[in-house]
């Protein structure tokens, strides 16, 4: 009897390793197929286009700029704002605006041909959320004074920069981020309808007095006035 027993533990033993056994092989026969998938496919001519976002700017096999149908409506409603009826196909207007921008950058030295700058340019404007041409070409302008203001503390702070490169440097920032702010104040001035509101946090009231708060009118010869007395 406790030889059958054993038996049938060695029977049982043996049948797991046969299990392992069929499922390393199994493994085995998988990983070898992938990696001959994706040695086939690295060696295959660029026929299948390389992958990439959808939303922005790439290049195709052939090496020129495209964009998928998403992208392309994306970008157009970006640079001819919210607020624009924009068509999925792009428009000369937003694509200059588009190549004005990345032109802009310090990184593209004054060309609009690669897909880094270009989606740089897209992601830059598309923040600030422009919802016509004014504000197309406010956000365009700040992105560009953005990017040129960093590039000059980029250039103040190398290693080996002079003293006279770093003072020049630091004057151009002082000016490029002194207009950035004006423009940014400008944009915000056109999005609140060139109102500007005033909020009092504080009055004080002496003894005996009386404070004003609302609008005053008044005429000449101190003529009535609407007002709420507190």
């Amino acid at each position: 009897m406790a030889k059958i027993i054993h038996w049938r533990k060695s029977a049982h033993n043996w049948g797991i390793e046969m299990a392992r056994t069929k499922t390393a092989a199994t493994r085995r026969k998988a990983l070898l197929q992938r990696t001959a998938i994706k040695g086939e496919a690295e060696l295959a001519p660029g026929s299948v286009p390389p992958e990439h976002d959808p939303m922005h700017i790439f290049k195709n096999e052939r090496g020129e700029l495209a964009i998928s149908p998403t992208g392309s409506a994306r970008a157009t409603q970006i640079f001819l704002g919210s607020n624009a009826q924009a068509t999925p196909d792009n428009t000369p207007l937003d694509n200059h605006r588009w190549a004005q921008v990345a032109s802009a950058l310090p990184q593209s030295k004054g060309k609009c041909d690669e897909p880094v700058l270009l989606n740089l340019a897209l992601d830059g404007v598309a923040a600030l959320a422009p919802r016509d041409g004014m504000e197309v070409m406010l956000c365009s302008q700040l992105v560009a004074l953005h990017s040129q203001g960093m590039e000059f503390l980029r250039r103040a702070m190398l290693p080996d920069q002079t003293v006279d490169g770093v003072d020049s440097n630091v004057n151009r920032v002082a000016k490029t981020l002194r207009t950035f702010a004006t423009m940014a104040d400008c944009l915000r001035t056109y999005r609140s309808g060139g109102q500007q509101r005033v909020t009092v946090e504080h009055v004080t009231v002496q003894a005996g007095g009386q404070a004003i708060v609302g609008t005053v009118n008044g005429g000449a010869g101190g003529g009535d006035a609407k007002e709420n007395r507190e």
